[in-house]
């Protein structure tokens, strides 16, 4: 029984030592702290991100470029690289290249070296590096069905920022460019950051031996696609810290606080001991011998009955009753019982002092240590926060630059056998002439037409046209998801149908960011579409290029980008939410928002609900332009971006809220050391204090109703005695009473009826009372 009470001792003894210890302990004396480090090494992560990006960008612009060539093999390949050239667009220089004659046979852009045209025809997409001011990507793309391929030159964006130095370095371990200038002298060798970029890993390094400066050095690799072949490229940027002081709590102070703790965990570990022994062990303790003696026949008129432990009392009285009823001893006069304290509300007070110890010691460090976060984390989560919002604006724009091709092709003059129209035409006028002819409306029991899953050998309908696809592209009605409208004969020809099914279903399959691709007429009436069922709704065709939002409530926000036809109607892709998610999406840089300028959420990487506004606080301002605010305990930092050109211009604001105690400083490090040991605290308390209450409280009052019960006249229940202690022990002496009264009750009945009642029938207990001196001769003159 004592076995909670020692425990419980020991252990805020232990936790009073620890308190010592960890508060005691000296911080990282380090001059570069680490939350600098890992602010770096985030930062070039995310350039390396950044880096693959846009090499990825690049090859699926390329990429789709050529395929809607091989799509439309009678376009004319220079009028639709000229009204390329008029929209926006990622590479720089765009070339057709005939592999058999090995002649240019379209280009737009400033023009690439003669040699290009010289190159072999590749069997997939494929990329090199080309070395100079700035450095590009030269992307490499078959056109499909021909003998043609494409060449394109993207510039790979890639810059130091203000004060750093920043290498490119390749697998092989050779630094290919350099932007920015050297931070200063550095005392390790500069090779060992070369080798450790190259080895395709991320990290950092510093050399803290300039007296004046620091330097740090990280470095993080591109990350492309798996699709691609890797170039395996690596960034590494150097940079001096200014070194600044974290926290504002001196050693003495520290130790101050330790003692402090330390003090008043002994403190509440004595207080504790000697309640839990005085109001629960030692009372159980007594009550148990007092039963016991009771049991064995010593009674007595005085008992030793604990007096401010309620339970135990109680019980005490019952069985002193109980005694003096079997031994016809005159009940004593009721006296003033005094104070009594019931056992669970002696428990509590116990651990009620250790809940208050675990929640007041990381308040006073809290207090007495604030946190300084250091002006290259403030510096450096707002370049993230910026870069971030740049980076998404990029994509947006790169994603929605996709769709000018769709545009760009279907105003350029194609060769098409259909009904009802010139032989030579353009996709835009046919989807102009199906305004003429309104999409008939569809039952409400109607069901769609088609697999939900594209296949690329499904053969055509019945309805298709006779013209068969290009290899490796599905039919209209195969590549038409489940729900999604799609062209009908009433409302397009089926050559023109099937062109645009093909060319909206590589659009989707090409790129994932978009979540469903359609085109309408100018009335706004969908035509032909691609992916998912389209969430937002048009009165008419938007006239000019755009990205914008499908609607202003609902439970997911629809983000859209449309580029209209020169004749009427539009091509238009929603954007995948999950997309959006993971363009803000950061590691190291907390919780990332994305709101529109009424500051209305549309996505973030934790929990949200569209179209909520952003939490109010410091960064209440930060819709109209940029800011950063840091609020004790939370670093905000916001930007503001403006996605598309012109009138079509969306602005968005990009949101970073991260707290303070996720970063690794001196400061955070004593704060985290209190915490834990204010969760140590709470957790002993729970357990220690179920412990007590499951081995000594629950058992007591399951006997003391049982005590009541008898007291209240049930002699016939038996009390059962469940353990081998001292609570176990008053149990069996409560049940021994219980027959003694139960059994002389009966005895006495039976001799009732046999003998004048006049007659004194308490000799039949005689292990029950205590003799008298003249009891001897009393009864053998009655016999």
């Amino acid at each position: 029984m004592r076995a909670p009470w020692i425990a419980a001792v020991v252990y805020l003894a232990l936790l009073s030592l620890g308190a010592l210890a960890a508060l005691g302990r000296p911080l990282s004396a380090s001059r570069v702290p680490t939350a600098v480090v890992n602010s770096q090494r985030d930062l070039t992560r995310d350039a390396a991100l950044g880096i693959g990006d846009r090499m990825a960008e690049a090859a699926a612009d390329v990429d789709e470029i050529a395929q809607q060539l091989g799509e439309t093999p009678d376009v004319s390949a220079q009028a639709y690289f000229t009204r390329l050239s008029s929209a926006p667009h990622v590479w720089s220089s765009l070339v057709l290249v005939d592999a058999t004659n090995k002649v240019k046979l379209a280009a737009a852009g400033p023009a690439l070296p003669a040699a290009v045209a010289g190159q072999t025809r590749p069997s997939r997409v494929t990329r090199d590096l080309i070395i100079g001011s700035p450095i590009r990507i030269r992307v490499l793309a078959p056109v499909p069905n021909t003998a043609q391929f494409l060449i394109g030159d993207v510039s790979l964006g890639f810059a130091a920022a203000k004060g750093t130095l920043a290498l490119l370095v390749n697998g092989d371990g050779t630094v290919l460019a350099t932007d920015g200038t050297a931070p200063g002298a550095m005392q390790s060798p500069r090779a060992r950051i070369v080798s450790a970029a190259a080895s395709q890993t991320a990290g950092a390094m510093v050399d803290d031996q300039n007296e004046r400066a620091p330097v740090v050095a990280s470095y993080a690799p591109v990350i492309e696609p798996d699709t691609l072949p890797s170039l395996h490229l690596a960034i590494a940027v150097e940079r001096a810290v200014v070194p600044q002081a974290t926290t504002v709590v001196s050693s003495a102070e520290q130790l101050h606080l330790a003692l402090l703790a330390g003090v008043a965990m002994a403190a509440i570990a004595l207080a504790d001991g000697l309640l839990l022994y005085f109001g629960i062990v030692g009372p159980i303790t007594r009550l148990a011998r007092t039963c016991r003696e009771a049991a064995r026949g010593g009674f007595r008129t005085a008992m030793d009955i604990p007096r401010h432990s309620a339970e135990c009392h109680r019980i005490g009285e019952i069985v002193h009753t109980s005694v003096l009823t079997l031994t016809e001893s005159p009940q004593p006069r009721k006296r003033r019982h005094p104070i009594q304290i019931s056992t669970p509300v002696m428990l509590g007070f116990a651990m009620s002092g250790v809940l208050l110890w675990s929640a007041a010691t990381p308040f006073a460090v809290d207090r007495s240590a604030p946190v300084i976060v250091p002006l290259q984390v403030n510096t450096d989560e707002k370049a993230r926060t910026s870069a971030v919002a740049q980076a998404t604006a990029a994509r947006l724009e790169a994603s929605f630059d996709a769709l000018a091709p769709m545009a760009a092709l279907a105003a350029t003059p194609v060769n098409m056998d259909m009904k009802g129209s010139a032989a030579s035409s353009t996709l835009a006028s046919v989807v102009g002439f199906a305004q003429a002819t309104p999409s008939p409306k569809r039952s409400a029991t109607a069901k769609p037409t088609g697999s939900a899953k594209p296949t690329g050998t499904a053969k055509p309908t019945a309805k298709a046209s006779p013209t068969p696809a290009h290899a490796g592209t599905p039919s209209p009605s195969a590549a038409r998801p489940s729900g999604t409208p799609g062209p009908t004969s009433k409302m397009l020809p089926d050559t023109v149908a099937e062109h645009l099914q093909s060319l909206l279903h590589a659009i989707v399959q090409t790129h994932p960011q978009f979540a469903a691709v359609y085109v309408v007429n100018a009335h706004g009436t969908r035509i032909a579409g691609a992916g998912a069922q389209p969430k937002a709704h048009f009165g008419s065709a938007p006239k000019t290029p755009t990205i914008a939002l499908g609607a202003d409530s609902g439970t997911k926000a629809v983000l859209y980008g449309s580029m209209p036809f020169p004749d009427g109607g539009a091509v238009i892709a929603e954007f995948d939410s999950r997309y959006l998610i993971s363009s803000i999406s950061r590691s190291g840089l907390g919780t990332v928002c994305l709101a529109d300028f009424r500051r209305r959420i549309l996505a973030a990487t934790g929990s949200f609900t569209a179209f909520d506004p952003l939490p109010a606080g410091p960064d209440a301002a930060l819709s109209a332009k940029s800011g950063s605010a840091d609020s004790g305990s939370m670093l905000i930092e916001a930007s503001t971006v403006h996605a598309g050109s012109g009138h079509g211009r969306l602005t968005l604001s990009v949101t970073s809220v991260r707290s303070t105690d996720t970063l690794d400083l001196p400061g955070t490090e004593l704060r985290h050391r209190a915490q834990l040991l204010g969760m140590l605290g709470v957790t002993g308390a729970v357990l220690l204090g179920g412990w007590i209450w499951l081995m000594l409280l629950m058992p007591l009052r399951l006997v003391a109703a049982e005590a009541r019960r008898f007291a209240a006249g049930d002699h016939d229940t038996p009390i059962l005695a469940r353990r081998q202690d001292e609570i176990g022990a008053i149990a069996r002496s409560l049940d021994l009473l219980r027959q003694a009264m139960t059994e002389g009750r009966q005895r006495l009945t039976q001799a009732d009826t046999a003998r004048p009642s006049a007659w004194d029938e308490t000799w039949i207990m005689p292990v029950l009372r205590e003799p008298k001196p003249d009891d001897t001769d009393h009864m053998r003159q009655r016999r």
